[in-house]
């Protein structure tokens, strides 16, 4: 996976959203992975420095800043251990709330069929 992501970020300018892409996936693992990733993209940081002067206009729109600035963060993360070390946590934490709350589990409210001692059903009726 680190070969084909370093391969993408070496294309064309004119594939600007698959080189953001990369960068994304590559920060996503960086943060969620092993050590082992991170040591790899360590040892590519030199492609990420080309990207520090990443340029390309599209509709007069500078396509190249979310680039030139993704590349400068994952820089950042691979030589910062205590950065990595704060981003992954600041992400474990991020996942279980998100898991805490749409994760399916039954420890909210049960679904009851009827309420109280008259019967009364969840929408008011009556048995």
């Amino acid at each position: 996976m680190v070969k084909y992501s370093i391969k993408i970020l070496g294309l064309k300018p004119k594939f600007w959203k698959r080189i953001l892409k990369a960068l994304n996936l590559i920060e996503h693992v960086i943060k969620t992975g092993s050590q082992n990733f991170v040591d790899q993209i360590k040892d590519e940081r030199d492609r990420l420095r080309e990207l520090y002067n990443f340029s390309y206009e599209d509709e007069d729109k500078d396509r190249g800043e979310q680039i030139r600035e993704k590349a400068k963060y994952i820089f950042s993360l691979v030589t910062d251990s205590f950065k990595l070390k704060d981003e992954k946590k600041k992400f474990a934490s991020w996942k279980s709330r998100i898991e805490g709350v749409s994760g399916g589990s039954s420890s909210g409210a049960k679904k009851k069929k009827n309420f109280g001692k008259d019967g009364a059903s969840a929408y008011g009726a009556t048995k």
